[in-house]
């Protein structure tokens, strides 16, 4: 793995520490003094209309295949130096457990927000996860398979 080159897509039952995404990001750009900034993005399971727990699913090698490639797709549209993503997927999370972190290193932090946001915004369009929300006992919702949304709509 060279410097500047990195896109590294991890989809796993379990999150993995921010904090080592982050050193995973900038371990080698950092000694080389071509970062200025490191974005951060982390997505949370929220507690909406009585949503107990989310049940997320995707063929992981189409999400893997997606996601690299929009992550390498961004990652040469802003000039960035590093891209990672973790997505949770095959799994259930209650509200306040992380679901996603995106992870961008740029010279430039307009560059990054405006990278780390992109990647979001097109990964909720592009990426074969489905959610299904699953509802309280007394809720009148009943559980249904969705994609997920762009949240920024």
């Amino acid at each position: 793995m060279r410097s500047g080159r990195l896109v590294s897509v991890h989809t796993k039952n379990k999150a993995v520490p921010l904090e080592r995404l982050i050193r995973l990001a900038v371990m080698r750009e950092r000694k080389k003094g071509i970062t200025g900034a490191i974005v951060t993005f982390t997505g949370i399971v929220r507690k909406d209309d009585g949503v107990s727990f989310l049940e997320y699913e995707s063929c992981r090698t189409e999400a893997e295949r997606a996601l690299k490639a929009l992550a390498s797709d961004v990652k040469r549209e802003f000039g960035l130096n590093c891209v990672v993503i973790h997505h949770i997927i095959e799994s259930r999370l209650r509200p306040g457990e992380e679901v996603l972190y995106v992870v961008v290193t740029s010279s430039h932090r307009r560059t990054a927000f405006a990278a780390c946001k992109t990647l979001v915004d097109r990964m909720k369009r592009e990426v074969p996860i489905w959610k299904k929300e699953h509802y309280v006992k007394d809720s009148k919702k009943k559980p249904k398979w969705v994609r997920e949304k762009n949240i920024f709509d």
